[in-house]
């Protein structure tokens, strides 16, 4: 919505501070204070944090609350990201609680022992991107270019284990355009602080 309110010129405003106010109401889990990654249209939790979800979501989020997106960003970083020796990856489900899933087509592989997951260490990438979160982008730039195998040619840079989901969003999340950045400070304004 507030990508289309800068393109457009259109106002979502009221519709984004009520879904922000029911979000902050009923929609983060009691253990961790992580917002839950599925509910009903009735708000009741269906699924805990699930950081396939959330990383993206929270990358979303800054535009329409930075101060909370932050704030939620801090929480997943230190329930969900691993770094071992230099390198990263990211849980699926919360340290501490807010309920165990099963690995799904979001989440990907599980990794045991590590309990890492595919998809939510793909999209921790965008997470730490949008936050500017160097430790954690150099930690995961080193896991992928060990553990995903990475194909340099004439057409460009791929990596292999990636995907093609996993290649798109490792591109998102080195290439944020202009609107996305105009967006963010307009947000940022009505906060009362810089981007």
């Amino acid at each position: 919505l507030r990508l289309g309110d800068v393109a457009l010129g259109s106002d979502h405003g009221a519709t984004i501070e009520r879904w922000l106010a029911e979000a902050k109401a009923r929609l983060l889990d009691p253990q961790t204070g992580l917002l839950i990654s599925s509910y009903t249209l009735e708000g009741e939790r269906l699924q805990g944090p699930e950081g396939s979800t959330l990383w993206m979501s929270l990358h979303n989020l800054r535009l329409v609350d930075p101060d909370f997106a932050h704030a939620q960003y801090r929480l997943a970083r230190g329930e969900l990201a691993i770094e071992v020796a230099g390198f990263g990856f990211a849980r699926e489900w919360p340290r501490h609680g807010g309920g165990l899933g099963s690995a799904d087509v979001d989440s990907g592989p599980v990794v045991p022992i590590l309990d890492a997951s595919a998809g939510s260490s793909g999209l921790w990438f965008l997470g730490a991107a949008s936050f500017g979160d160097q430790d954690g982008l150099a930690s995961l730039q080193r896991s992928l270019e060990l553990f995903a195998f990475p194909d340099r040619d004439a057409s460009g840079l791929r990596y292999r284990a990636a995907g093609a989901m996993g290649n798109a969003v490792l591109f998102a999340a080195r290439s944020v355009g202009p609107l996305w950045r105009l967006a963010s400070e307009q947000s940022s304004r009505r906060q009362g602080h810089g981007a």
